[in-house]
């Protein structure tokens, strides 16, 4: 989310995004039933249709889990998982920006792969 925040991924408010992102998530742990993979769902279709970023790390279920533990450890009294979260060091986005790959000698590459897709469209989330 940081990295397509700092992109502008989402457009030209995408701070706005991210802060509406947070106010949902936050909506979701004050209802009485609430399990991790709504927040999953939830992350991931913000990410794709807010950010137009698919997350095919398993990131979102990750996050949605860490968020559910933090939020259950948290409400009996026990901020030690909290404690240990909040003293990671961020992630380096660097290591997340696109890298231009060397083309290996003699490997063609298809110019016409779109066309090999059977008709799915890439702007509604239907590719990798």
């Amino acid at each position: 989310l940081r990295l397509a925040v700092e992109h502008g991924w989402g457009g030209q408010n995408c701070a706005e995004k991210r802060e509406e992102m947070f106010q949902h998530v936050v909506a979701c742990f004050q209802k009485d039933n609430f399990y991790p993979d709504e927040l999953e769902v939830f992350l991931d279709q913000a990410l794709l249709e807010q950010f137009h970023t698919q997350a095919d790390d398993g990131s979102p279920q990750e996050v949605a889990q860490l968020c559910f533990l933090l939020f259950q450890t948290c409400k009996v009294g026990d901020f030690s998982e909290a404690s240990r979260v909040c003293s990671m060091s961020p992630a380096d986005l660097a290591a997340c920006a696109k890298q231009d790959v060397p083309k290996e000698e003699g490997l063609e590459v298809d110019e016409d792969a779109d066309d090999d897709c059977d008709g799915m469209n890439m702007d509604e989330g239907g590719g990798a």
